[in-house]
């Protein structure tokens, strides 16, 4: 026997699910079909595709007419009009096989099993008809790793002895809850026995195999606690046969495996799910959603804070309530004026603030209103100014103290006026022409800053998300790079003072409260293709969103950072976790990210590139999250 490959159904199901699409007999006898089939499943992300195996010399006796059971005779004239020799079989495997799906059978006479032996496939599934069928079991023992074992038209007892059958006899395999009726009515199928299944094969993984219409039922399973899924595809449902009535089409397909993976990962993992985190949406509208507490009158100093005196503000940058009860007991050490958000300050002396000093060239993103306030604390290299579109009126930068700033760059707002999302090559042209006419803004604004109050600087950068978003899934249609290039030579004309310089994006983003799909900007070989064909146009790395995007794509994040750098001239610097969460404090980089940040740092010292650290909210409790990760740099 030949060496097999490692048992791929283990493999891509070990902390995952595992999707097949049984085409059975829905290729009417037509082996195009059946390949067609082969590349509906892939194109639906499907994990394999399975066929039924008949031999010629079994299936296609004739028999005297009359001496069947009727539903025998019925079966017989389906087999019989969508016969395959078992040769063409063993061409649809291999062409499955070409394609990177896994394919396999099901045997339904010895002959048949001798012939999948022969092709060798990683799985053989065992039908509902044969969960007892030792005989046919022993003979693929020696030849299959694998039994997948359907259990519909049996009982409780009869599966016991195929397990113990199986265990006695050294099988790998699972068990699929199955119910056999052609369609499946909702109040038989009785998953609540797929706990009694796992009890049965001893906490191996369990299945479900659906003759049921639509997915919702596949879904109920799932949350039961199945993990492999087998569901009839077709081509067309109003094709021959009792089959093609419980699949399901091209279209449904994919809904089919989208659904399950997405409701498989929303389950979390088993070593999380007695704790409770917050999740990388949650961690910004803890903040916006939350609650702060103020005074709803002049408090002073020396008095201790009763309810009468407060009130709640809709942010969750101050004094939460929660806190506040562990400050009952403590007097107020200076006075508090009416609708002033309250902090531990006003209660407990502030250990005194040493300031801490930026690497060569390197900052921190700012808003207006915290401005004076932080930089008073952090002595800066280069200040980001990110503006929001309630920044936009030209007298909010007044008041800012800019003596001492020695380099300046703004950041654009990602969401504009009435929650527009800014998307300048959107195909709704008000949505478009909204986002035109916000940048306008955004330049216009930064003209009156600079005219205002740093009239030396004469070009600044300014950061901008070109998303290209989508609500529902990613959309090839919205990559519309050439848009955005002219996009930005049109504004450097327009407004040569500005320097866009479009930043990397994660392939899945935060946005009003909830994720998007990010279209543009995110996958680093098509930023690569954008650099090296507009070459005039610098990027902005955001070294957490090309990690993020790297194991989204199942990139290498060194390797793609390397192919980036040369077009890179600003850096936003902070770690991620996994596809999502993002501005992690950098201390929890890898190794390998350390190395990468002191690559960094040494191109802000000798190229003169710039970067700031964005910690998550790194600019509450008086800086803390800037300053750790100033600190963590300055030890590089």
């Amino acid at each position: 026997m030949k060496d097999r490959k490692p048992m791929i159904i283990h493999r891509r199901i070990n902390g995952g699910i595992y999707i097949i699409g049984e085409i059975g007999l829905n290729h009417e006898g037509d082996p195009k079909k059946a390949c067609d089939l082969v590349d509906a499943a892939k194109a639906a992300h499907f994990d394999a595709v399975k066929l039924q195996l008949r031999s010629p010399e079994t299936f296609l006796k004739v028999f005297e007419a009359g001496s069947r059971d009727l539903g025998s005779e019925i079966v017989d004239h389906y087999i019989r009009k969508t016969f395959l020799p078992l040769e063409t079989y063993r061409d649809i495997f291999l062409y499955a096989e070409s394609r990177g799906i896994d394919c396999f059978f099901s045997a339904w006479d010895l002959k048949a099993a001798d012939f999948a032996m022969e092709v060798q496939p990683n799985v053989l599934k065992v039908a509902s008809a044969d969960l007892n069928n030792y005989i046919l079991m022993r003979r693929v023992r020696d030849y299959c790793p694998f039994l997948l074992v359907s259990t519909g038209m049996s009982t409780t007892r009869d599966i016991r002895d195929s397990a113990k059958f199986m265990e006695r006899n050294s099988f790998s395999y699972a068990f699929l809850h199955c119910h056999s009726a052609y369609p499946s009515p909702a109040h038989h199928i009785n998953l609540s026995f797929i706990d009694e299944l796992l009890k049965i094969c001893g906490g191996r993984i369990v299945g479900y195999s659906s003759h049921d219409v639509g997915l919702h039922i596949s879904l109920a399973a799932l949350g039961k606690g199945a993990r492999i899924f087998e569901k009839h595809i077709t081509l067309d449902k109003q094709g021959f046969g009792n089959d093609n009535a419980v699949s399901i089409e091209p279209p449904e397909m994919v809904e089919y495996s989208k659904s399950l993976r997405e409701a498989f990962s929303a389950l979390g993992k088993v070593e999380e799910s007695c704790i409770r985190t917050l999740g990388p949406g949650e961690k910004s509208n803890r903040i916006s959603l939350g609650k702060s507490v103020i005074a709803n009158t002049a408090i002073p100093s020396g008095k201790k804070i009763s309810e009468d005196l407060i009130d709640f503000y809709p942010s969750g940058e101050g004094l939460s309530p929660k806190q506040l009860e562990k400050l009952k007991s403590y007097k107020t050490i200076r006075s508090i004026q009416a609708g002033q958000m309250l902090s531990e300050q006003d209660f407990v002396a502030a250990a005194e603030i040493s300031v801490v000093t930026c690497p060569q060239n390197c900052g921190i993103p700012l808003r207006y209103r915290d401005f004076n306030k932080l930089r008073q604390i952090i002595d800066t290299n280069y200040d980001e100014i990110h503006l929001s579109a309630g920044d936009l009126g030209f007298g909010c930068f007044e008041s800012l103290n800019t003596d001492s700033v020695k380099g300046v760059g703004f950041h654009a707002p990602d969401i504009y006026e009435d929650n527009l999302i800014f998307d300048p090559l959107s195909t709704d042209e008000e949505i478009a022409k909204r986002s035109a006419d916000g940048f306008k803004r955004v330049c216009q604004h930064i003209e009156a800053f600079l005219e205002s109050t740093l009239r030396s600087i004469e070009r600044v950068n300014v950061v901008t998300s070109f998303s290209s978003y989508s609500e529902h899934g990613h959309d090839s249609i919205k990559k519309r790079y050439d848009g955005i290039a002219n996009f930005i030579h049109h504004m450097h004309r327009d407004y040569p003072f500005v320097r866009i310089l479009p930043q990397t994006l994660p392939a899945l983003a935060w946005y009003l409260g909830g994720q998007r799909y990010v279209n543009t900007f995110a996958h680093p070989k098509e930023i690569f293709d954008f650099c090296e064909l507009y070459n005039s146009i610098d990027l902005c790395l955001d070294i957490s969103h090309l990690a993020m995007s790297c194991e989204f794509y199942g990139l290498d994040f060194i390797s793609s950072f390397e192919e980036l750098k040369n077009y890179v001239i600003h850096f936003h610097l902070s770690s991620a976790e996994g596809v999502d969460d993002e501005g992690l404090p950098l201390y929890e980089s890898n190794l390998a990210t350390k190395e990468l940040l002191i690559s960094i740092l040494d191109s802000c010292k000798s190229e003169n590139k710039t970067a700031i650290v964005e910690p998550w909210h790194g600019h509450l409790n008086n800086g803390s999250g800037f300053v750790q990760d100033i600190k963590f740099l300055n030890s590089l």
